[in-house]
């Protein structure tokens, strides 16, 4: 391992993934709680440490709400929340974790929908346009999850 808390942080994002694919959601969930830690052990002092921890909690969100754990997913997507507010709007460029507030309104209407709550999702995304987004894989993310949730 490099060392470094957000390269160990993206590596373990991708294997819960592919874990969370595979319907090994708890041991997804277990990776990315230890990832998270290890990233706000840092102390979350500047805006890439920021960004992965906001990035980690959204997964762990995510991953949480396809296993059915409600309370917990909300709790990290509110987290979430909290630790991306005061990320730029675009994230600059060679950022390891690109996510601003917008796309951590866009991974709870992921949340809201995986947990059966369309019009949750609905309201989430409320105030999301695609020009929030500077790639064309999440704003054709902020269409289909838009679209499942209508």
């Amino acid at each position: 391992m490099s060392g470094s808390p957000l390269a160990a942080a993206a590596a373990s994002r991708e294997l819960a993934i592919v874990l969370r694919h595979q319907d090994r959601g708890e041991e997804a969930q277990t990776l990315m709680e230890s990832a998270a830690a290890r990233v706000e052990a840092t102390g979350l002092r500047t805006d890439a440490a920021s960004s992965a921890y906001a990035q980690m909690l959204c997964t762990l969100a995510y991953t949480a709400a396809r296993g059915g754990r409600r309370a917990e997913a909300l709790a990290m997507a509110e987290e979430a929340r909290h630790a991306a507010r005061r990320l730029p709007v675009i994230a600059p460029a060679g950022r390891l974790f690109p996510i601003n507030p917008a796309a951590v309104d866009l991974y709870t209407v992921g949340v809201h929908w995986a947990l059966g709550d369309a019009g949750a999702a609905l309201e989430a995304g409320r105030n999301l346009r695609p020009e929030h987004f500077p790639t064309a894989e999440r704003k054709a993310r902020l269409g289909t999850d838009m679209a499942r949730a209508w």
